[in-house]
Parts: C-alpha cells; sequence; structure tokens
C-alpha cells in the first residue's frame, strides 16, 4: 500500500481539492483570492524582465527589481523571484494580483500533495497544475494576466525541468526562458550561450554572471526592467541537494559590479 502511494505521488496526481471546481468559479465569478488586495489591482509587471536556465548543478532563475503602474515607477526593490515548493521556484509578468493569486495557489498545491503522500509535488505536477488552474479560469472568461515561468526539479528520474505557462493555460519546456518586456532582450544574451546551457556545462559563478548580465543587457533597453546599477537582481538557485534558495545579495553584487567595470573598460557605460 505504501508502495503505491509512493508512486502515486512520483507520478504527481494533483489532489482536486487544490483545485477551484468550475462549479465553483461558476457560482462565484472571480476567486476573491486571500493576496488579490485592493491595492495592487494597477500594478503592473508586465514591464520587467525574468529569466530561468539550466546549469551544471540545477537551475538558475533572475528578476529585475522594478514595479510600474502604467507609466509610473512603484518600486525599484520588488523580489519578483518566488519559491513555490521545496524544489520548484515561480516567477510571472502581468498583473501583480493576478501573480501573487497564482503564486499561492501554487504554494497551496504543493502544501496539500505534501501533506497527502509525504514528499514534494514535482515540477512536472506543479506545471500541470497551473496550466489547468489557468484554464479553467480562461474558459469560464476570468483571464488572469501571470505569464508565468516555473522552474525546479522531477524526482523519479532525477531531472530539472523549466516550464513557460501563458495565461490561457499552454505550457512549453526549454532549456531556458524568459519574459516580461525585457524578455527578448534577455533571451537574446541567453542564446548566445545556448550550447553551454544545454550541455550543463556553466558552474554556479559563471550562472551568475550570465544572469546577472542578460538582466543587465534588457535593461539597456527596455524602460520596464531596472538598470542593475541602481537596484542589484533578485537570483536563486534550484539545486537536488539543497533545493531552493536565494544567492545572498553581496554575491549578485559583486557580480554586478564586475560586470559593470568590465562595461566601462569596453567604453560601453559612462
Amino acid at each position: 500500500m505504501r508502495r503505491e502511494i509512493f508512486e502515486e505521488a512520483l507520478r504527481s496526481t494533483i489532489p482536486e481539492s487544490a483545485l477551484l471546481s468550475e462549479t465553483a468559479i461558476k457560482a462565484n465569478g472571480r476567486p476573491n483570492f486571500e493576496n488579490q488586495k485592493e491595492g495592487y489591482k494597477t500594478l503592473l509587471d508586465s514591464g520587467t524582465t525574468i529569466l530561468a536556465f539550466h546549469f551544471k548543478h540545477g537551475v538558475m532563475l533572475a528578476g529585475d527589481r522594478q514595479t510600474s503602474s502604467w507609466f509610473s515607477i512603484m518600486s525599484q526593490e520588488t523580489v519578483k523571484v518566488s519559491q513555490i515548493g521545496l524544489y520548484s521556484g515561480f516567477m510571472f509578468a502581468g498583473m501583480v494580483s493576478d501573480g501573487q493569486a497564482v503564486a499561492e495557489s501554487l504554494r497551496r498545491a504543493d502544501r496539500d500533495f505534501r501533506n497527502r503522500f509525504g514528499v514534494p509535488l514535482s515540477l512536472d505536477g506543479m506545471a500541470n497544475y497551473l496550466s489547468r488552474f489557468l484554464r479553467i479560469h480562461y474558459n469560464h472568461g476570468i483571464f488572469l494576466e501571470a505569464w508565468g515561468i516555473i522552474a525546479g526539479f522531477n524526482f523519479n528520474p532525477l531531472e530539472s525541468k523549466i516550464y513557460s505557462v501563458e495565461p490561457a493555460g499552454s505550457k512549453t519546456a526549454s532549456i531556458f526562458a524568459t519574459t516580461g518586456s525585457g524578455g527578448d532582450r534577455a533571451e537574446d544574451e541567453l542564446e548566445r550561450f545556448r550550447g553551454k546551457i544545454k550541455t550543463l556545462v556553466l558552474d554556479t559563478k559563471e550562472a551568475l554572471e550570465l544572469a546577472v548580465r542578460a538582466v543587465y543587457m534588457a535593461g539597456k533597453k527596455d524602460m520596464g526592467t531596472s538598470d542593475v546599477r541602481l537596484a542589484v537582481p533578485s537570483v536563486a538557485v534550484i539545486t537536488a541537494d539543497r533545493g531552493f534558495e536565494f544567492i545572498k545579495p553581496d554575491r549578485v553584487k559583486e557580480a554586478r559590479d564586475r560586470l559593470v567595470d568590465q562595461e566601462r573598460r569596453d567604453g560601453n557605460v559612462a
């Protein structure tokens, strides 16, 4: 019996209690999420740069720190990289209230799964849950403005995964992902290192420097992305042995300073 439960857990069967039912959505309309506060309804993270990519030990996640409200900058201190499970992280571009609601629902799904089966929900399970969550809402006319990146680990077999998930529920697996207004520029930078990302040869230091550089390049052209010289990006790693953990800001700042110094020597910044 215990083996059957464990195998079911590894297949990432998502408990129905973790999902909003279609009946409840039809009856109540837009759900009243606990983090969906009135003051956040006009805050946007669509002007942003978030990214994830594989490296030697797992997955690297990074995001700039700017949050906007239409044409005004509301904050340069926003942390856009979120832990949603022991071995998984989530980032989003779009409406802050919607993204917060999605992140909280993902945390609740993982918590319910661990309480039921005693093991974390796998990354594939998280991605399937998120895709279904968004699709159910979309099919009932509730468009949650959250373009997400979800990354972490599966356990059987042990492997790191990255998915991009759109508001209608579609999901795409890839070796790296970016989104937000600066996403294309960050993607161009990651594309230069596609071979090293795909073959998992980047160590933690090299991956950190690439993550900071990708956010930096996005911020040079995109007004919705904070300048790394003004706001040090948020960076986290997910590894099989340690799970999700943020890289200390001092280490990120050191990588930022090395990058800016090199850019200055090359004559690319004043």
